[in-house]
């Protein structure tokens, strides 16, 4: 897992625009990045439209209860979502020269963070 944050790097964008611009160059760098979630649990289709397991189960079970699934009541999670991303397709086994080009290429990217950011809004 990685966090992105601007803030500690001198940058004034948000994570999100951080995250997005060095995943572009880390896939440069042949580091690809993955994300797992896009948005909160709750906010995801089967929840929002109630679709379930056909037949409206579980939510036709209790009909009194009006249940309201939305991704945007959990604001910590958007965040969360926005400023993270994950090393992809890293399978055993993993050795010292493969830690040694993640660790090159995650410093070659860090290390130019303006220059990053100029080419991402350029694109």
């Amino acid at each position: 897992m990685v966090e992105f944050k601007p803030d500690q790097v001198g940058l004034d964008c948000t994570a999100g625009e951080m995250k997005a611009a060095c995943v572009k160059a880390l896939a440069a760098e042949g580091i690809g990045m993955g994300q797992w979630q896009t948005r909160p649990i709750p906010g995801q289709d089967v929840l929002v439209q109630k679709q379930g397991f056909g037949r409206g189960v579980p939510w036709v079970l209790n009909p009194d209860v009006d249940y309201d699934y939305r991704g945007e009541d959990y604001p910590l999670t958007i965040e969360f979502i926005a400023a993270h991303s994950y090393l992809r397709a890293v399978y055993p086994p993993n050795d010292v020269e493969l830690m040694q080009r993640y660790v090159a290429g995650f410093r070659k990217v860090m290390d130019n963070t303006d220059r990053v950011m100029e080419l991402a809004q350029q694109a």
